[in-house]
């Protein structure tokens, strides 16, 4: 399938501002088609014509490229206008897919805009609801920009449910690059973003960090995310604090290749080789401990205390207001799978109990905002669940508030849904949040029918 997200990679002016987007890459969708006949332009249009904004009237023809069977523009129903396409489907292995079902798929309808700079998470929501709202035959979407697959059941509750909440990170994605198969155990890791591009901001990146450090780079690279679609980067090398006790600083990524030794991921060498031939260059943010090392000539290393703080627990990314009402949403949303989860495991743990056998380790944590002293700032809690009834729950706080009072670390407190922000569940040593509830129940299904030893 031809990849319309394939363009130049933005253009880096260091005279005027590092990080300033001079052109974003188009945000680019594929569904995969139902059927064995390729979608045509008649289907396509009627299946569009139920879409809130979308006229036919304003459609205009385009010259169809390389294998498009036909193509459109339409330029009312998004911002920027957005352009519609059929193809065939790529041949592809089993690992390529989510589900060996779709292998069977022969065609995809492609989806494609520019992204507004103020508005591109609304945007990119509205452009998956377009395709997967009007077609919903279609059993996945692919982002073509970042190669992460939406499968229908997430379709139907995360976007086109009456009050879409799909996570924050739908549009970026981020990869680790390790020297070893064994990530956990490398001595050096690089993370860094796609997506990025096409909301108008830097990509980012971490060079260098220990395997075991890998997950609070992720929190790391993820909360800094979320706060660049609000706010600027700040000019490079200037501190910055993101979070409790969390500095960094950031560096345009010429800085940093042009001091790493031919062993260090990241160089020049590296980025021309990778991502199928497109060079990881352009604006690109390497973030950084605030406080270079060296003498003569200062040397940009990784954030070694904020991801040993965030890594301890000792400090956290300040979340936007935007994303904290995402996530909200979306954890109480699916607080009911939560809670049929508690009462199931809460169930056959106990019966295994009264047997004496083995139980994998399961935990039920929940975050709950708290109001603070100051009228304008709550701060957000994790508990440590051990009942839940209905819309309420009951636990233990697992850590020591910074502002609120009405708490303190290991007392016990009763959590009303509406205070919920956010909630984990480990199963077995595997974490899920609201965003994979479904791949939850699917876990606690597996566990429960366990035979009895």
């Amino acid at each position: 399938m031809s990849d319309q997200g394939d363009h130049p990679l933005p253009i880096h002016d260091p005279d005027a501002d590092p990080w300033k987007m001079t052109e974003a890459e188009p945000a680019t969708i594929v569904g995969l088609w139902p059927g064995d006949e390729p979608p045509t332009r008649t289907e396509v249009l009627a299946g569009l014509a139920g879409s809130a904004g979308f006229d036919e009237s304003s459609v205009e023809e385009l010259q169809p490229q390389d294998s498009m069977l036909w193509a459109f523009t339409q330029n009312d129903v998004l911002p920027n206008g957005l352009i519609i396409w059929a193809e065939p489907a790529q041949n592809v292995g089993p690992e390529d897919v989510p589900d060996p079902e779709f292998l069977q798929n022969k065609w995809i309808l492609g989806a494609s805009t520019i992204l507004p700079p103020d508005a591109s998470y609304e945007t990119m929501v509205g452009l998956v609801r377009l395709l997967a709202g009007s077609f919903p035959d279609v059993p996945a979407i692919i982002d073509t920009n970042t190669g992460m697959w939406i499968l229908r059941a997430d379709l139907d509750e995360l976007f086109l449910a009456d009050q879409p909440c799909p996570p924050e990170d739908l549009l970026w994605r981020v990869h680790v690059v390790s020297t070893v198969e064994s990530i956990e155990e490398a001595d050096q890791l690089w993370l860094y973003t796609t997506g990025l591009h096409r909301c108008w901001r830097p990509e980012l990146e971490l060079i260098g960090i220990p395997g075991p450090l890998l997950q609070p780079g992720l929190e790391l690279i993820g909360g800094i995310a979320s706060r660049i679609l609000l706010d600027p980067l700040p000019e490079p090398g200037k501190v910055e604090k993101i979070g409790h006790e969390i500095d960094v600083c950031f560096q345009p990524w010429q800085v940093i290749a042009d001091s790493l030794e031919g062993n260090q991921l990241g160089t020049e060498e590296d980025r021309a080789n990778f991502n199928g031939g497109s060079p990881l260059e352009g604006v690109r943010a390497v973030i950084c401990d605030p406080v270079p090392t060296g003498v003569y000539r200062k040397s940009w290393t990784w954030p070694k205390l904020a991801l040993e703080r965030i890594d301890r627990g000792e400090g956290a990314v300040y979340m936007t207001e935007h994303a904290t009402q995402l996530l909200s949403r979306l954890a109480q949303q699916t607080w009911y799978r939560f809670a049929t989860a508690f009462i199931n495991m809460r169930d056959w743990i106990a019966s295994r109990n009264q047997r004496n056998e083995d139980q994998p380790e399961v935990i039920f944590l929940v975050k709950a905002a708290f109001d603070t002293d100051t009228a304008e700032h709550r701060e957000h809690l994790w508990f440590q669940i051990d009942a839940v009834e209905g819309d309420h729950a009951s636990g233990v706080l697992l850590h020591s508030p910074l502002s609120v009072k009405s708490v303190q670390e290991n007392s016990r407190a009763r959590l009303d849904l509406p205070q919920v922000t956010d909630w984990r569940v480990w199963l077995g040593g595997v974490p899920y949040s609201p965003s994979s509830a479904k791949a939850m129940m699917h876990a606690v299904d597996r566990i429960r029918e366990q035979p009895d030893e």
